[in-house]
C-alpha cells in the first residue's frame, strides 16, 4: 500500500523521482521539499535514508545532517546555505615525523569547517589545526599553528586527492605532505586511529 503522502503519483513517476533524488544535494532536496506535501515526504525519506548510513544519534534536521555528509565528502555548496552541524568523529589523527616537534602527536576532531572535518591539538599556548582550505580553485589539507589567531602560520600542506580515494574519506592523507619552509622539514606523515 502506498503512503498517503505519495498518493496521486503514478508508480513510474514515483520510482523516477526516487531515483533522481539520489543525485540531489541537501540544498536542492530542501528546496524541492517545499513544493508540495508529496515531494516533501519523498525528500525527507531520501535524506533520512542517506543520513542513517552515518549511524549518528544526534537531534539535527535531516537537511543539516545531509549537508554535514556532503561537507565530509568535499562537495561544495552554492546558493543559500544549509547550516552544518558539528558532527565530530571519535577517530583521532596522529601526526608523526614532522620537523617541528610540537606538531607531532594526537589531533582530535574538534568540529566541522566549511570544507570538512577540523582536527586540533593544543600544546601549551599554541593550537595546531589540520583542515581543508581552498587556494584558488584547488583544495588542500593544511597543518597550521594558531589558525584562529591573527598570527596564524601555515606549516605543512598536502593535496586533497580527487574523490579522496587514496585516503580514508574525510581524513588527511597518510603521506605526501610538503613543508612551507625548509626549516620545517621533514614533512610529517599521519595515521588515523
Amino acid at each position: 500500500m502506498e503512503p498517503r503522502e505519495t498518493k496521486g503519483l503514478t508508480r513510474p513517476a514515483h520510482l523516477a523521482l526516487g531515483l533522481a533524488l539520489k543525485f540531489l544535494s541537501a540544498r536542492d532536496l530542501a528546496i524541492l521539499s517545499c513544493t508540495s506535501s508529496k515531494t516533501r515526504f519523498i525528500c525527507e525519506r531520501e535524506s533520512r535514508t542517506r543520513c542513517l548510513k552515518m549511524n549518528f544519534d544526534y537531534h539535527y534536521t535531516w537537511a543539516k545532517l545531509l549537508r554535514a555528509c556532503e561537507v565530509v565528502e568535499g562537495k561544495p555548496q552554492s546558493g543559500p546555505a544549509v547550516p552544518v552541524p558539528s558532527i565530530c568523529s571519535t577517530r583521532r589523527v596522529f601526526v608523526e615525523g614532522a620537523g617541528i616537534p610540537e606538531v607531532n602527536g594526537e589531533y582530535v576532531n574538534s568540529g566541522m569547517g566549511v570544507n570538512g572535518r577540523v582536527f586540533t591539538r593544543r600544546v601549551r599556548d599554541e593550537i595546531f589545526v589540520i583542515r581543508k582550505l581552498y587556494s584558488g580553485h584547488q583544495l588542500f589539507w593544511y597543518l597550521s599553528r594558531n589558525a584562529q589567531r591573527v598570527n596564524a602560520q601555515q606549516l605543512y600542506w598536502a593535496n586533497v586527492p580527487f574523490m579522496e580515494h587514496s585516503t580514508e574519506e574525510g581524513y588527511p592523507p597518510r603521506s605526501d605532505w610538503g613543508a612551507f619552509h625548509d626549516e620545517h622539514l621533514p614533512a610529517p606523515a599521519t595515521r588515523v586511529s
